[in-house]
């Protein structure tokens, strides 16, 4: 069955709906989810805002390789042009300190000055606007940098002459203490020290109380303005990426503030990460028996799930960028017998391998990289297989060890068995359907793809232009090499037909995965 390389489509022309143009490279479909959340999270946080005087935060979780990345740049580009003030924070990379909310704030600030800057003709509101922006800065300063963690070390100093390094490394166990002279160290001049240290905390714990509410105050007053004044629409979003990639600690401490600092009316923050990730994360902070997934739900109002990528449209979206697949012939490998609901296309084949072995979008992305490079070694006057090719491709990607067990012992069937372990592969049926005696398409039976690779894995040991000379019949049930390969013109014999060869794709394959030669017990 063999099929032309696909067309690359043209460029979706400009609209007069600027969102479509934000979503036209969305080849997984999921703006619609988008617009759901929007509408959704839009309501509840006006609900929660007016009742509890409080914004709202919520998870989007997603594996890593899914694409949750591109989504929610694509819907915080949206939520732009839909005139909500938006903030893109990456954690990951702002993963450069203990203090999170400064950078977040830094983050959230500049948001609110472009729209401040909005106001032109109205220069007292914008300047009203503006000191309302910095008056919260101040208040933020005075919640996550008290002065008491400044003055608690001078007053240790003053009143005992340790430092507060050296208190808490003894504390800790260590010998720091041991160069301080021993009449510095009596109890009364530690107890003196430690005493004015926990006053100090006490009061400063009562004005970092009330500089979190004015902060929370000024900035929602900032908010009210730009919504009032510069037909800003609310809530603000601000979108966290990333936290599951950056220190446990890091990401507690940015959890932590977002939901006592940043809580304030009309602010919906949304939070993409990988929630089973950063569980395990977290257990590696307080232990393993710590219930990191509660631990997190705390934080959250709700979950919501990225729903599976599409992978026949991310396949489509990899034959256009592809430099070598998509100029070639292809021949997609299923029965000849085998019908979709649709005429079958490579994009059909590719996803068939893409389902079965449960392939994120990262991984399907560096699959077709070998897939592709192992293709540039196959002669340009035969079709290339691309069922055998990416099922060879996918076993090298997930399981190299199998993959080289396989190629290092090909007649070995125990370790052909191996390649379909169902801890990386899914059943997945396929079926047939053959024309009854008036042409009428019936079903005939289904097998599991498992079956039609191993009939490849044996043709792949045979030279298939011998087995065509020899008529050899395969030991697939009612099937030859014929119901999976359509037939070529043979350019010295143009009477005569040939099947394009398969012996030697273990072999390019192996190489387009970069693996080096190794010895399999």
């Amino acid at each position: 069955m063999t099929a032309e390389a696909p067309t690359p489509e043209a460029p979706t022309p400009e609209t007069e709906d600027p969102r479509a143009a934000i979503w036209q490279d969305d080849v997984l479909e999921r703006r619609g989810f988008a617009d759901f959340l929007t509408k959704a999270l839009t309501e509840q946080t006006r609900v929660v805002s007016e009742r509890q005087q409080r914004g709202i935060t919520v998870a989007l979780d997603a594996g890593w390789g899914t694409g949750k990345t591109f989504f929610v740049k694509h819907w915080a580009e949206d939520l732009k042009q839909r005139g909500h003030p938006v903030v893109f924070f990456d954690a990951w990379e702002n993963d450069l300190g203990e203090e999170a909310a400064i950078a977040l704030m830094a983050a959230i600030k500049e948001t609110i000055d472009e729209w401040v800057a909005r106001m032109p003709a109205k220069q007292e509101l914008a300047a009203r606007a503006g000191e309302m922006v910095r008056d919260g800065v101040k208040e933020l300063r005075r919640a996550v940098l008290p002065v008491s963690k400044v003055v608690a070390a001078g007053l240790l100093k003053k009143f005992t002459s340790i430092t507060t390094k050296e208190f808490m490394d003894a504390i800790d166990g260590d010998d720091a203490l041991s160069a301080v002279p021993q009449e510095e160290l009596s109890s009364e001049k530690i107890e003196a020290g430690l005493d004015k240290i926990f006053e100090s905390a006490l009061g400063e714990q009562k004005k970092r109380s009330e500089a979190i509410k004015n902060f929370k105050a000024s900035m929602s007053k900032a908010l009210e303005l730009i919504n009032q004044n510069a037909d800003a629409k609310l809530p603000a979003f601000v979108f966290v990426d990333e936290l599951d990639r950056c220190r446990p600690s890091y990401a507690i401490n940015l959890l932590e503030e977002i939901k006592h600092i940043f809580g304030m009316p009309n602010v919906c923050f949304v939070v993409s990460t990988n929630i089973e990730q950063l569980s395990h994360s977290i257990c590696g902070v307080y232990g393993a028996g710590f219930n990191g997934g509660g631990y997190l739900k705390r934080f959250f109002d709700h979950e919501f799930t990225l729903p599976a990528p599409n992978n026949v449209n991310h396949a489509k979206l990899l034959f256009q960028e592809s430099s070598i697949l998509s100029t070639r012939k292809l021949a997609l490998g299923l029965p000849n017998k085998l019908i979709y609901p649709k005429k079958a296309t490579p994009a059909d084949t590719i996803s068939l391998i893409f389902d079965a072995f449960d392939l994120d979008l990262r991984s399907q992305k560096q699959v077709f990289m070998i897939a592709n490079l192992a293709a540039a070694s196959i002669e340009e006057n035969k079709s290339i297989i691309l069922l055998w090719l990416f099922f060879l491709s996918t076993l090298i990607h997930k399981r190299k060890d199998i993959f080289l067990e396989v190629i290092n012992n090909p007649n070995n069937h125990v370790s052909l068995n191996a390649a379909f372990p169902p801890s990386i592969y899914k059943e997945t049926a396929i079926s047939f359907y053959t024309l009854d005696e008036i042409g009428r398409m019936c079903k005939n039976t289904s097998v599991d793809l498992k079956e039609v690779l191993r009939q490849y894995f044996t043709w792949s040991n045979q030279d298939l232009e011998k087995i065509v000379e020899g008529g050899h019949s395969t030991s697939y049930p009612q099937t030859n090499h014929r119901d999976f390969y359509d037939e070529l013109p043979n350019p010295r014999y143009p009477n005569q037909k040939y099947l394009p060869s398969i012996a030697n794709y273990l072999k390019l394959v192996k190489y387009a995965g970069y693996v080096k030669e190794e010895k399999v017990d």
